[in-house]
């Protein structure tokens, strides 16, 4: 995965160089895409090992409902090759082929359980969030899941930060009901 994002932004650094007439990194991008391929070809696949179960991960409950439990589903992955294996075939199985991830995580991680993060782990009230692209399991496993879809990093990034905005709004639209019910409830009995 590090030499992925070596490669990607290698890449995206060349295309600066060829404008000015010069690429003194494709070399490089060169090496290092040979270099995976050959530790691809020499690496045992995760998805075929034998304990692997592509419907679910042991130990939790989908959709996560809580910050403990994604701390500690990515000690977990972190830490057990099979449980990361499972999880990323649980999300390759999980995950209806035309729905994109904005619409995705909600199924896997519940707006209440992703209050503490966010994607650059920077808030802009000064509070210091958790960042996502330090989890393997929000960047690593949902790239190694999906890149068959065409996701990359520059994709997987704008979707990640979308998703959470759009938690927050769920989040903020219910509290806002709640907080109407209430002041109906409260003038409903006031009135009587």
């Amino acid at each position: 995965m590090k030499l992925q994002k070596r490669i990607y932004y290698l890449k995206k650094v060349s295309g600066e160089f060829v404008q000015h007439g010069e690429n003194p990194v494709s070399s490089q991008i060169e090496y290092l895409q040979r270099d995976l391929e050959m530790l691809s070809g020499t690496l045992p696949k995760m998805e075929n090992a034998p304990d692997c179960k592509p419907t679910s991960v042991p130990g939790f409950e989908f959709p996560l409902t809580e910050q403990e439990e994604i701390e500690r589903l990515e000690a977990e992955v972190r830490n057990d090759p099979y449980v990361r294996c499972q999880y990323v075939n649980y999300l390759i199985n999980k995950k209806p082929a035309l729905m994109n991830l904005i619409q995705f995580l909600p199924l896997v991680f519940s707006d209440e359980a992703l209050i503490a993060y966010n994607y650059h782990g920077s808030h802009a009230s000064g509070k210091s969030k958790h960042s996502m692209k330090a989890y393997t399991i929000f960047s690593e496993c949902f790239l190694e899941a999906f890149e068959g879809e065409g996701l990359d990093m520059d994709t997987l990034t704008k979707q990640l930060v979308m998703a959470i905005k759009q938690s927050r709004n769920r989040m903020r639209q219910r509290t806002f009901r709640a907080k109407k019910t209430l002041q109906r409830i409260s003038s409903d009995k006031g009135s009587e």
